[in-house]
């Protein structure tokens, strides 16, 4: 059996009432005392970051720019491997790479459709 620990610290915030509001409302909806609403949502990481992307347009360029120089390298990369101008190794750390790119780009999206 686990000790209970005791709970001697507090924190306080100050919120605007629009804020409060919604936060009594998100704690009513959990069934949980305030107290252990935000420890669940601090300390267990549960909670939810919106990003709000007020130039969606810039966005999008910066996208486009992006993928646009992802082709080039992966092209290149193709190219001189095809060719045998570049190993096997380093052939797989740069596809690994824009692999992990792409899959940061696509997230980036999926959180954008969210919002």
């Amino acid at each position: 059996m686990s000790a209970k620990k005791t709970k001697d610290r507090v924190l306080t915030c100050r919120v605007s009432n629009e804020d409060f509001e919604k936060l009594e409302q998100m704690i009513a909806e959990a069934g949980m005392s305030k107290s252990e609403y935000f420890r669940d949502v601090v300390i267990n990481r549960k909670a939810e970051i919106n990003v709000v992307v007020k130039d969606m347009q810039s966005l999008i360029f910066y996208y486009n720019k992006a993928s646009n120089n992802l082709n080039q390298i992966a092209h290149k990369a193709n190219s001189a491997h095809l060719e045998n101008r570049m190993s096997d190794s380093l052939y797989g750390r740069i596809l690994n790479a824009l692999i992990d790119i792409r899959t940061l780009l696509l997230r980036g999206v999926d959180d954008a459709d969210k919002s």
